[in-house]
């Protein structure tokens, strides 16, 4: 199991190597051209979409605490960040669409050009926002006992004094926050890294074989049964080869 499991993940790596040769100038250019479109028309849109969602709004933002308070305190600020976030999301997401679609095209023997798989985005562009929305509505779901659990280790041992006191004189109450505090990020951490495994197939089957959104995620999490380790192995090598790629290429 413990070798079978990387030399997978090697075969997998060799092979869609292979694809991204064979089409390297239908990646490059869509990528190119989808970043020029976000940058020049989905980008700004998506800023006056928020900045008139938040001008219909009765309070005025002058300062950072201001706009803190009013994104995470009031109704129409988490409205906003939600639609802002979910936005950005789903750029991103029809990006990976598209370039998806050039590498599921090359794995049944089928070529794409840039002008195909940015139409294929286009199409699916609307699925991919209503995934997009239920998976972040999940996410906050989540995220809320460990949220609650933050903020009740801060009631009971950090609001005594202010921030830099406890930063300065590391007080044993900060001590014991700050493990309790390190305990909660380690559980987030395993939630997300379960969470990103389950959902790991929830795009290609909205894509490819025309799950509803809503059903996306469910399916999904069915889907990786018994392929999780896979998966994960498979999502790590990508962000470590990611990340040196990234260092080689800025250093």
């Amino acid at each position: 199991m413990t070798t079978a499991i990387p030399h997978t993940v090697r075969t997998l790596f060799a092979e869609a190597a292979g694809d991204f040769r064979s089409a390297w100038r239908a990646f490059a250019l869509t990528d190119l051209t989808f970043k020029a479109i976000a940058f020049a028309v989905l980008i700004p849109a998506a800023s006056w979409l928020l900045y008139l969602f938040r001008a219909g709004t009765s309070d005025r933002v002058v300062a950072d605490v201001d706009i803190a308070r009013f994104f995470f305190t009031k109704p129409a600020g988490i409205a906003t960040l939600f639609f802002g976030i979910s936005l950005i999301v789903a750029i991103v997401a029809v990006e990976v669409a598209c370039l998806m679609a050039i590498g599921f095209g090359r794995a049944q023997g089928v070529t794409l050009n840039a002008r195909s798989a940015l139409k294929f985005g286009a199409t699916y562009a609307l699925k991919v926002q209503r995934l997009v929305w239920h998976m972040i509505l999940r996410l906050l779901a989540g995220l809320g006992p460990f949220v609650l659990a933050a903020g009740l280790v801060y009631l009971a041992l950090l609001r005594e004094h202010d921030i830099n006191y406890y930063l300065s004189q590391r007080p044993r109450e900060f001590v014991i926050a700050a493990g309790l505090v390190a305990f909660i990020g380690i559980g987030l951490a395993l939630t997300l890294a379960r969470t990103i495994v389950r959902w790991a197939l929830a795009l290609p089957l909205v894509l490819f074989e025309n799950v509803h959104p809503r059903h996306a995620l469910g399916e999904s999490a069915k889907r990786v049964v018994g392929a999780r380790f896979l998966i994960l192995w498979i999502l790590v090598t990508w962000i470590v080869v990611a990340s040196v790629l990234l260092i080689v290429a800025t250093s």
